[in-house]
């Protein structure tokens, strides 16, 4: 995945969720210790509303999305509240990136995609180890379909003004597996042959 300077995305899009209930997700990237993690923020992995009805607040962004600002990773959750469609965003600091340069990691989101007061959960494991434990809404009452899956690079608005070189990240192992019966192992990358080192 890597960013030519008049280009502002590169990406990989996937299969969507049903409308409401359980979606794990399982992906490995590997960030180069080169990888320009100031010059403007980076969406490395998303779960998009695009094209689901009733329309959703816009923010200006994915509702639901992994970022990197500053050297730091966060994700980012927008979804209903409880008094209509306004709910502001919940962000959720995961620290800095060091850790993550110059190696693969390997990530695995499971959630239950629900409006307010459905019982929806959300949890977020970094090389097998739990990083976080969300209770609550998740996704949006009456949606006709559910996020969509995406992974890759976005600077967004063309106001990334960094070099190809710090743009570059590597993804494997994306999978996804929906419903009650779908398992962590289905989709986790340490479940399948490593991949290579680069």
């Amino acid at each position: 995945s890597a960013l030519k300077l008049d280009k502002h995305r590169a990406e990989f899009a996937g299969h969507r969720s049903d409308a409401s209930g359980i979606a794990r997700y399982g992906w490995s990237m590997y960030l180069p210790k080169e990888f320009d993690a100031n010059t403007h923020f980076s969406i490395i992995t998303q779960w998009h509303s695009w094209d689901t009805k009733p329309e959703s607040p816009k923010d200006g962004g994915p509702p639901t999305c992994l970022t990197i600002s500053k050297g730091n990773l966060q994700l980012k959750l927008l979804h209903q509240g409880d008094d209509g469609w306004t709910s502001k965003p919940t962000y959720f600091s995961l620290g800095p990136i060091d850790d993550m340069r110059g190696q693969w990691t390997d990530w695995v989101m499971e959630v239950n995609w629900q409006g307010p007061g459905k019982g929806g959960w959300l949890k977020l494991y970094k090389n097998d180890k739990l990083v976080l434990d969300h209770q609550g809404t998740t996704w949006y009452e009456g949606k006709d379909k559910g996020p969509y899956f995406k992974f890759g690079n976005y600077k967004g608005a063309l106001q990334w003004k960094g070099t190809e070189e710090g743009a570059v990240i590597y993804f494997d192992a994306g999978r996804m597996a929906l419903g009650e019966q779908s398992t962590y192992k289905m989709v986790a990358p340490s479940a399948y042959s490593p991949r290579p080192e680069k």
